[in-house]
C-alpha cells in the first residue's frame, strides 16, 4: 500500500482569526482517497466575536456548514440569503460565494471542506431535489453531532482516519436528503396514500401495473402520483415495479428449477424475450448467466 502523505495543523485558538474562536483541522489526503475517497479538506467550528465575512471562488471543493447560533448572509451564484440558527448550507464552491455574519447576532458554525469520489454527482442531485442551497433543519444537533465526530476523526492523521472520514460525509449527505423528505412528508397530505401506493407494487408487481390504473384505484392523479412518489422513493413508479421484478427474477433463477420463461411470466414480463432485455439492462449479463454465476454448485 501507498505511503500516506498527510498533514494536518489543529488550531485550538486559530492563530489566523484572532477575532474568532475557531477549532480546525486542514488535512492533505493521500492519493488513495483523492481517486476511490470522499475526503475531508478541512473542517472546523467558529464562534464568531465579532462580524466575520469570508469570500472565495474557483475553489475545488464543496462546503457545509451548519449555523448552530446567530444569524448571517450568504451570497451565491449572485443569490443573497438570509440564514439563522437551525439553517444549513450545501455549495459548490467553485462558484463565487460569501457568507458573513450578522453584527448585532454573531453565529457560531459547524462546517467542512470535502471533495472526492461522486461528490459532484451528490452535489448535482441536491441541486435538482432543492430549490435553494439553504436546508431548514428539523434537528440541528443531528448534523453538529456528525461533524464534531469528523473533526476529531480527521486528527487522527492516518488511513484508518481517512476511511472513517469518507463514511462519516457519506452518512452526513445521506442525513441532508433524509432530512429533505422528512419534510416534504410532513407537508404532503397524501403521503399514506403514497406509501399504500408502494405497499401494493410491492404485493402486486407480478401483476399488469400501470400509472393510470394506480391512478384510477387509489384516486390520485398521475402527474400527483408519479411526482410524490418518485420524491418519496426517489425513482419512478414505472422503474420500482422494474426493480421489484428483477429482485424476484433473481430469487427464483437462484433458488429454483424453474425455466426462464416461466419465471419471466411470474414477475409479470409475459415476453420472456423482453424479460432478457429488461434483466441484461438491469444486471449487465443475461439470466441465464446470472443463475450459473449464483448458483450453488
Amino acid at each position: 500500500m501507498e505511503r500516506i502523505n498527510k498533514c494536518f495543523h489543529f488550531f485550538e485558538d486559530d492563530p489566523l482569526e484572532d477575532f474568532n474562536t475557531s477549532k480546525r483541522v486542514l488535512c492533505t489526503p493521500s492519493q488513495f482517497a483523492r481517486q476511490n475517497l470522499a475526503y475531508v479538506q478541512e473542517i472546523g467550528m467558529l464562534q464568531c466575536a465579532k462580524a466575520h465575512r469570508n469570500a472565495r471562488s474557483f475553489l475545488d471543493s464543496f462546503l457545509f456548514f451548519v449555523v448552530r447560533s446567530g444569524k448571517g448572509t450568504l451570497c451565491y451564484n449572485g443569490r443573497v440569503y438570509h440564514i439563522s440558527a437551525g439553517d444549513a448550507a450545501f455549495i459548490d464552491c467553485h462558484n463565487a460565494y460569501y457568507h458573513e455574519s450578522d453584527s448585532s447576532q454573531l453565529w457560531e458554525l459547524a462546517w467542512v471542506h470535502f471533495n472526492g469520489a461522486h461528490i459532484r454527482q451528490y452535489y448535482e442531485e441536491f441541486q435538482r431535489c432543492f430549490s435553494a442551497p439553504i436546508l431548514h433543519l428539523h434537528n440541528t444537533q443531528v448534523f453538529v453531532t456528525r461533524l464534531q465526530e469528523m473533526l476529531q476523526t480527521a486528527a487522527q492523521n492516518d488511513f484508518d482516519g481517512e476511511l472513517a472520514c469518507s463514511y462519516q460525509l457519506y452518512a452526513l449527505l445521506a442525513d441532508v436528503f433524509l432530512c429533505r423528505r422528512e419534510k416534504m412528508l410532513q407537508k404532503n397530505f397524501s403521503h399514506g396514500k403514497i406509501e399504500e401506493v408502494k405497499n401494493y407494487i410491492d404485493q402486486w408487481f407480478g401483476e399488469d401495473i400501470t400509472l393510470d390504473m394506480l391512478s384510477e384505484k387509489f384516486f390520485i392523479s398521475k402527474y400527483h402520483l408519479e411526482r410524490t412518489f418518485k420524491s418519496r422513493y426517489g425513482t419512478t413508479i414505472g422503474a420500482y415495479v422494474i426493480q421489484r421484478r428483477i429482485t424476484r427474477a433473481k430469487e427464483l433463477l437462484r433458488f429454483s428449477s424453474l425455466r426462464i420463461s416461466e419465471i419471466a411470466e411470474i414477475c409479470g414480463v409475459a415476453d420472456s424475450s423482453y424479460f432478457n432485455k429488461l434483466f441484461k439492462k438491469s444486471e449487465g449479463i443475461t439470466a441465464r448467466t446470472y443463475r450459473d454465476m449464483w448458483r450453488e454448485k
